[in-house]
């Protein structure tokens, strides 16, 4: 049984302090199909086997069948509404010299009555994406309308729909840390993410020569011939043999960050040359914003085989692909396609012989394509590192200075500190005075006005206590 003393003011304080966490998740997390859990949601109707796919994936940092695994992340993608890929623009003339035009030009039709958008027919889950990337705007810009930015003037947010403005982020790709591995907020300049900029290049060995094409540097030769597949693969899922590896990381975010809706703001920049902008980090929600165009090389012709509408399956043989720009690419090794598949960036069975990434690849394929393709080609595949950041947990805390005088707590009211004649046990000879009462404190209580108890401690050792020892024990309570 123990002895109460009131507690004053003096005697507590309460402190704010954090706990910071290293987070490493491995290419093998992002990359993997049995790490990596799909939410097939989304049905198509309609004419054919139809599309299905997931409007986000979630990375696990094991067999997500486990009871042990943990989700780390999800992934998705998003279109702003009033970009050039979803809106559509003017022809242009690309790198090779070929006259392009965007897919769903002059843009997309909206429906009087219902408000609905509708897209041209080789485009899918437009409708998806767009609402993908007003859910994060209205959530993390407080306006479902806004576009996020990079522009050094006015970043995070934009509110501009001009088709030529550089500085917003059209094609999105949002990866949000759950609440785990997150915890309150991630901590600035501590994030750091291993990127490929280009697709596989098993279907095209040498690429054509792109030069300081948005800073990011091809140094190939012209197109070659080529019989092993494609660089996109099937469903999106590329063959190994990614180029073009960056770090990108939140370069000087002390010293620049923002305050929006979601709280602090950063931007992501290539760690190479800083003063490229790839995309944002919002630190309060646990959420990066990456701009596809800026991240990847964007017009890097693509071809493979991605979901789509047809009814009926066919085996492909080859063809032409770059008619006068360089040597016959082969596409025989794709072999049989489903049905329910067809081939981007194909002269025949209806693909587009100058499909590129952006616009092509991020219109035509489906959700789970795209996140497909990224998981396993710009993560790529190994125990490398692909992402790693340290999280922060504030911690409210209480200190009690639980303070003994030299008179204080040397008696207790336990029924063994005395024998039965009311003698301390503890003093031998009652009868000299050099003999005082002393006791082993070994818990301390805290207890509400109404004497309830709150919180008990224990000691890891006994401490003995007399009448010679001013004695403080301090009490440190977390929440």
């Amino acid at each position: 049984m123990g002895i109460y003393k009131n507690f004053v003011a003096s005697d507590f304080v309460q402190p704010k302090s954090s706990l910071n966490q290293l987070i490493d998740v491995i290419q093998e997390d992002v990359s993997g199909s049995a790490t990596r859990r799909k939410y097939q949601v989304f049905v198509t109707g309609g004419v054919g086997p139809g599309i299905t796919s997931s409007l986000f994936q979630t990375v696990y940092d094991q067999d997500f069948s486990l009871q042990t695994a943990n989700p780390i992340f999800d992934m998705s993608v998003g279109l702003f509404q009033d970009g050039v890929t979803v809106k559509g623009g003017d022809a242009f003339t690309r790198y090779d010299g070929v006259s392009v035009t965007p897919p769903g030009s002059p843009g997309y039709q909206k429906d009087a009555t219902t408000g609905k958008l509708l897209f041209a027919s080789q485009s899918v889950m437009m409708r998806e994406k767009v609402d993908s990337y007003r859910q994060f705007a209205a959530y993390l810009l407080g306006n479902a309308d806004h576009a996020f930015y990079l522009g050094a003037s006015s970043y995070p947010n934009n509110a501009g729909t001009s088709t030529t403005e550089t500085g917003r982020i059209d094609n999105a790709l949002f990866l949000s840390v759950k609440r785990l591995f997150a915890r309150d907020k991630l901590r600035k300049e501590t994030f750091a993410m291993r990127f490929y900029t280009s697709a596989s290049m098993s279907g095209l060995l040498d690429e054509k020569t792109v030069i300081n094409f948005d800073d990011f540097y091809h140094s190939d030769s012209q197109f070659a011939n080529s019989v092993t597949g494609s660089n996109i693969g099937t469903g999106g899922r590329a063959p190994t043999s990614e180029k073009g590896v960056e770090i990108f990381a939140d370069v000087g975010a002390n010293s620049d960050s923002r305050i929006v809706t979601a709280g602090s703001v950063a931007r992501l920049k290539k760690a190479s040359d800083t003063t490229v902008d790839v995309g944002l980090l919002f630190y309060d929600a646990g959420i990066i914003v990456l701009d596809m165009k800026k991240a990847c090389w964007h017009d890097q012709p693509v071809f493979g085989i991605v979901d789509g509408m047809n009814a009926s399956a066919y085996t492909h043989t080859g063809s032409d692909r770059y008619s006068g720009i360089g040597a016959l690419n082969s596409m025989a090794s794709l072999g049989s396609i489903a049905a329910g598949q067809v081939i981007i960036g194909d002269s025949t069975m209806g693909g587009n012989s100058n499909a590129t990434f952006i616009p092509d690849f991020m219109v035509s394929a489906s959700i789970d394509n795209i996140l497909d393709h990224v998981a396993a080609t710009r993560f790529s595949s190994g125990t490398l590192t692909s992402m790693a950041f340290q999280n922060q947990t504030q911690i409210q805390s209480t200190v009690y200075f639980c303070r003994a005088n030299p008179g204080d707590f040397n008696y207790s009211t336990n029924p063994t500190f005395t024998d039965a004649s009311g003698d301390l046990n503890v003093i031998e000879n009652k009868d000299d005075p050099t003999e005082r009462s002393f006791t082993f404190i070994t818990t301390v209580g805290l207890y509400s006005p109404a004497m309830d108890l709150l919180a008990v401690g224990k000691l890891s050792r006994p401490i003995e206590k007399n009448d010679e020892k001013d004695l403080t024990i301090r009490v440190r309570l977390d929440f």
